[in-house]
């Protein structure tokens, strides 16, 4: 995949909405999100914006979810930041 960015991928679903809609006015956003995924080799539109976050993730937070599964980049980031008391 090249460097997309999700924003310019937003953009692009968007367009190829209103391509759709030329022959289909019911068409779905959800249906252009999911074309411009398997277009950048993912399977839907939730994998490929999985994988923008992972590779936007700072690296403590790509360390917790590999070594935690914790998948939340926020928490991670939060769980590390905490003082750590020592053992009485």
């Amino acid at each position: 995949m090249s460097r997309a960015s999700l924003e310019y991928l937003k953009k692009l679903a968007k367009e190829r909405l209103r391509e759709m809609r030329r022959t289909d006015p019911k068409a779905q956003l959800a249906a252009a999100q999911r074309d411009i995924a398997r277009e950048q080799g993912f399977p839907s539109w939730r994998a490929l914006k999985a994988e923008l976050d992972r590779r936007n993730a700072s690296p403590l937070a790509f360390y917790g979810q590999r070594e935690f599964g914790i998948r939340d980049p926020n928490g991670v980031e939060l769980m590390f930041s905490q003082p750590v008391e020592p053992p009485a």
